[in-house]
């Protein structure tokens, strides 16, 4: 992925949106913002951003 120095934005967080956000952190992402309908998916999905 060629996301080293941006931010993304995932939609659908819920899901594979854990995996997807420390995978995303690891490529280099600057910052990683989710939304989606399910609330609890999406913060699940910053928070393991940010650990």
């Amino acid at each position: 992925m060629r996301v080293h120095d941006r931010v993304v934005v995932m939609t659908g967080a819920a899901g594979i949106g854990p995996a997807m956000a420390l995978r995303y952190a690891a490529e280099g992402a600057t910052g990683v913002t989710a939304a989606g309908i399910d609330e609890i998916g999406a913060t699940r999905s910053v928070d393991c951003r940010e650990a």
